[in-house]
């Protein structure tokens, strides 16, 4: 064997050697490194083990807090449904309550005995099946598609004896704090007895007005042919006699018209009679005709001027005694400063304004300004004579001239009337029907 030989045989015995030196540290190496992989992935994994553990431990927790509080608001849920349905079965009305979609969810004893429903197992059915009255289905629509806010209305039956019966229905809609829509309320009242005495006293008023009428005629007739004088001359305190006797028995035959003119109204029989006419003119001449009165009391009446005003189709005699009314309650009530009349057009509806500088209208007192027979009941008005009926009249005139009226005042500081009428009298009153 060579030298040569000899050493390529020791190097290839020593890079075997280096080589499985090399191999044994590789593989140590690797092996450490896997053994500490081990470790840190068993740390790692016991950690994420604790904390699965906490955080369930913390849900479960969190669970039974929350069911707990369930339990809780079920029972007081359950406890406020409890009263919302013993109220709604005692009450002296008849309630009935659906839900957006038209099942009934409520409906005491009473709504079924004045709808005449022997079916009492309706409790979840559609309100359609059980409530058949057009007009109430009708009303019901409205509100849902939100044509009309809230309705109020009578429902006239006939019974199973044949007898009538009336129904008052007021519908409105029931909304969470949000303002969402949850359902419709009806409310349901028996008022034929009401209707009855309404029809028998308004029998009574006209036999009364027209029995007081006819000799107060004659008593303003003999008035008028003595202060004439063709009977004789008249002393300076007989005439000032004869006014007196004259003023009181114009204001006894204007409250007998007043009376007489509720009386047809309530009954539905007022005429009216639609015609173009000049309300500017109109107003202008019954201010001319006030503007004494006023003097003497020192306060200012005053027409604002406004060549925009159009002529309005409506009923005049109707026109003008709701502006005499206005105005001369506004005369009545002020004793000094002011009274202006103004107009404005919105909406094809003339609005006009009668403001004054007078004693004005608390808010509790503005809730029954336009209620039949009711005064402003106070030390500071006790000196005004009236029925209170002349703004009740004048609110009803409106409404059948398809017109509305409002305040707008505070005690002490004056007020300001505002009515408005239709200047086509049609439009108005079909505007009326589709509110």
């Amino acid at each position: 064997m060579t030298i040569t030989s000899l050493l390529l045989k020791g190097y290839f015995i020593a890079s075997l050697l280096i080589i499985a030196i090399f191999a044994y540290l590789l593989v140590r190496k690797h092996r450490q490194v896997i053994k500490l992989i081990q470790q840190d992935t068993s740390e790692k994994l016991a950690q994420f083990n604790q904390q699965l553990e906490k955080e369930l431990k913390q849900r479960i927790s969190e669970t039974n807090q929350t069911n707990k509080e369930l339990y809780k608001a079920n029972i007081l849920l359950n406890q406020e449904k409890d009263k919302s349905g013993a109220v709604i079965k005692y009450m002296a009305d008849g309630i009935v309550v659906i839900d957006n979609e038209g099942i009934i969810m409520e409906i005491n004893e009473l709504a079924l005995e004045l709808l005449e429903n022997i079916n009492k197992n309706i409790i979840g059915r559609h309100v359609e099946e059980i409530i058949t009255y057009k007009q109430y289905l009708e009303a019901l629509e409205k509100i849902q598609n939100n044509k009309q806010e809230k309705v109020d209305m009578e429902i006239p039956l006939i019974r199973d004896d044949k007898t009538a019966k009336i129904l008052n229905v007021k519908i409105t809609r029931a909304i969470d704090k949000k303002g969402n829509p949850l359902g419709l309320i009806s409310v349901i009242r028996d008022i034929t007895k009401q209707k009855e005495l309404d029809h028998l006293k308004n029998n009574f008023i006209r036999t009364i007005s027209h029995e007081l009428r006819t000799p107060l005629t004659s008593i303003i007739g003999f008035i008028d042919i003595l202060k004439s004088e063709k009977r004789g001359p008249l002393t300076g305190e007989q005439k000032e006699y004869l006014e007196v006797i004259l003023k009181g028995s114009l204001h006894l035959r204007q409250l007998i018209n007043d009376l007489l003119d509720i009386s047809l109204m309530e009954s539905k029989k007022l005429k009216i009679k639609i015609e173009t006419i000049n309300l500017y003119k109109m107003y202008k001449e019954i201010i001319l005709s006030f503007m004494p009165q006023a003097r003497l009391k020192g306060i200012e009446l005053i027409l604002v001027e406004d060549a925009a005003i159009p002529s309005v189709w409506t009923d005049e005699d109707k026109a003008r005694r709701i502006f005499i009314n206005i105005i001369s309650n506004a005369i009545k009530f002020t004793e000094k400063g002011h009274v202006k009349v103004y107009f404005s057009l919105k909406d094809n509806y003339l609005n006009t304004h009668v403001e004054d500088s007078g004693i004005g209208i608390n808010k509790k007192e503005k809730e029954i300004i336009f209620e039949k027979f009711r005064q402003i009941d106070s030390s500071s008005t006790r000196k005004y004579e009236g029925l209170g009926i002349g703004l009740p009249i004048v609110k009803d005139l409106l409404n059948l001239l398809g017109g509305t009226i409002e305040v707008i005042s505070e005690e002490n500081k004056g007020s300001v009337f505002t009515f408005s009428l239709p200047i086509n009298y049609e439009k108005g009153i079909q505007d009326e029907r589709n509110e």
